[in-house]
């Protein structure tokens, strides 16, 4: 298995999409992220599992800008420093995020909620996506309808689609930007099998040589299918890292997480 401090290149390798070093997150003395060292290459998915309270969701936030870190670096193709970007910079830079709950525009068609997330819209956004935009701009939006499997309800209000249905739909907003890092914040939670295994397909149809995919779930078993990597954390360190056949054998996991 590979250790979580294996020797690389400097700032890793070229497909590294995130170079994540000696990150470190306190909250009133409370370390919820400890000198976490990882790597996130383009074209595979990398799943990260742990306990609650492990560090998962904080990591994402301080990518997407949400939290400032105490100290560490994050790098984007490592040259670009994440840590030092605006918030509509890392956006603008490929960097997008499904968060835990889905946050859609209810009253809003599905289409237009697609619409949405394109890049490069004008100042009068609302008009656009009721109008429908530019031949462009409808042709993408079709396209990401297409990848996620609601071009069927695409003129449907979103506030009426079942709740897998609506995780999908915000993973197609953050889409329609293009994201080259897109990361999913436990896309799976509340879904029934059938919307599971749905997912899990949509995933596949995500996957690109120029996108990284980084996933927090407590699935274990949907992380497992269709992750080509995990890391496991535990109080904000990264106990391991490998396929998840190699981290669900690490005595040290098997100690402090799955022998709970």
């Amino acid at each position: 298995m590979t250790s979580p401090q294996r020797q690389q290149t400097m700032h890793g390798s070229a497909q590294t999409a995130l170079y994540i070093e000696d990150l470190t997150v306190e909250f009133d003395g409370f370390r919820a992220v400890d000198e976490l060292t990882l790597l996130v290459d383009y074209g595979g998915i990398h799943g990260i599992i742990g306990p609650n309270g492990a560090g998962k969701t904080t990591v994402m936030d301080v990518i997407t800008g949400v939290t400032k870190p105490r100290a560490g670096t994050v790098l984007l193709d490592r040259t670009h420093d994440v840590i030092g970007m605006h918030l509509s910079d890392r956006a603008a830079h490929g960097i997008g995020r499904k968060f835990q709950k889905p946050s859609v525009f209810e009253h809003l068609t599905v289409r237009e909620n697609i619409a949405l997330g394109v890049r490069e819209y004008p100042d009068s956004l609302l008009r656009e996506v009721l109008r429908g935009g530019g031949p462009a701009k409808r042709a993408r939006v079709d396209e990401v309808l297409d990848t996620i499997a609601l071009a069927a309800v695409a003129d449907a209000e979103a506030g009426t689609l079942a709740h897998g249905q609506k995780q999908w739909l915000e993973i197609g907003m953050v889409l329609a930007r293009d994201p080259r890092v897109l990361m999913l914040d436990e896309p799976v939670a509340g879904m029934s099998n059938t919307e599971r295994e749905a997912t899990a397909e949509l995933l596949q149809r995500l996957r690109s040589p120029e996108r990284a995919i980084l996933l927090v779930e407590h699935d274990m078993q949907f992380v497992g299918q269709v992750s080509d990597r995990v890391s496991v954390m535990h109080e904000g360190k990264l106990l391991a890292d490998g396929t998840m056949d190699q981290v669900t054998s690490d005595p040290e996991v098997v100690r402090v997480y799955l022998g709970r």
